[in-house]
């Protein structure tokens, strides 16, 4: 399985919001999801599915696996 090592942008993400929320960018429903989003924290998910249609993955030794099209289905968005 492939990943999205989605974690290692946590702070980033929490800055962006905190930076957002500040400058008044965001409407404050989005805030508010967003950053419970965050604290519950930003997990890594597989990407890849052994399903026939999707994206070929670019790697040798996953050649037989697709990258899941939609992958805000996989990240819970």
């Amino acid at each position: 399985m492939l990943f999205s090592f989605s974690s290692r942008f946590q702070q980033a993400l929490e800055a962006l919001v905190r930076q957002a929320k500040r400058d008044n960018r965001w409407r404050e429903n989005a805030v508010d999801l967003t950053a419970r989003y965050l604290k519950e924290g930003v997990l890594d998910r597989t990407v890849t599915r052994d399903l026939p249609n999707g994206i070929d993955v670019p790697v040798p030794e996953f050649a037989h696996k697709k990258i899941y099209v939609w992958i805000e289905a996989v990240a819970g968005i």
